[in-house]
C-alpha cells in the first residue's frame, strides 16, 4: 500500500501519462494531415500508433506505481488528456502546421534556387543573343520566355500513391 504522498505521485505521474499521450496523438494527427493516406493505410498506422503508445504508456505506469491499475490510474490519465486538449493541443497543431510549411517553404526555395543555377548558362547565352529553337518560341501568341513550373514540394505526398 502506498502512502498518501506516494500515491499523489503516482496520480501527478498519471496525468503526465495522460499528457504524454495527447502530445504523441497531436504528432499523429499532423502527421495524418501532412500525408493524407487512403483509409487501408490509415487502419495500418492507427495500429502502428497503438503500438507506439502502448509500451510508452506501460513504462510510465511503471515509474509511476509498478503498473497497478487503480481507479485514480484511469481518472489521472482520462484528466492528464482532457487538460492536455483543452490549455495545449491548439498551440501545438498550429506549431506543427507552421512548421509543416516553414520546412515546405525552405525545400521550395532549394529546388527554386537550384533551378535557378541550372538554367543560368541558358539564360546568358539567351541574352547574347544565341536562342536555340528562338522561331518555334517566338511564335505570336507564345510568351518569349519559356514558362518554368514552380516546384511545389508541400503539394505533394506519398500518401498520394495510396489513394483509393
Amino acid at each position: 500500500m502506498l502512502s498518501l504522498t506516494g500515491q499523489m505521485v503516482a496520480f501527478f505521474m498519471t496525468v503526465l501519462t495522460g499528457i504524454c499521450v495527447g502530445l504523441a496523438f497531436d504528432l499523429y494527427r499532423a502527421f495524418r494531415s501532412a500525408v493524407g493516406p487512403a483509409r487501408w493505410v490509415s487502419a495500418l498506422c492507427d495500429l502502428l500508433y497503438w503500438i507506439l503508445v502502448t509500451p510508452v504508456v506501460f513504462v510510465l505506469l511503471l515509474a509511476a506505481n509498478w503498473a497497478e491499475l487503480r481507479y485514480y490510474v484511469a481518472i489521472g490519465m482520462a484528466l492528464g488528456l482532457f487538460v492536455y486538449f483543452q490549455l495545449l493541443s491548439a498551440f501545438v497543431v498550429w506549431f506543427l502546421t507552421g512548421l509543416r510549411h516553414g520546412i515546405g517553404a525552405f525545400f521550395s526555395g532549394i529546388g527554386r534556387m537550384l533551378l535557378a543555377f541550372a538554367l543560368w548558362p541558358f539564360r546568358l547565352a539567351g541574352g547574347i543573343g544565341f536562342r536555340p529553337g528562338s522561331s518555334f518560341l517566338n511564335r505570336p501568341g507564345r510568351r518569349s520566355r519559356p514558362r518554368v513550373p514552380r516546384m511545389r514540394w508541400r503539394g505533394w505526398h506519398p500518401g498520394r500513391l495510396f489513394r483509393t
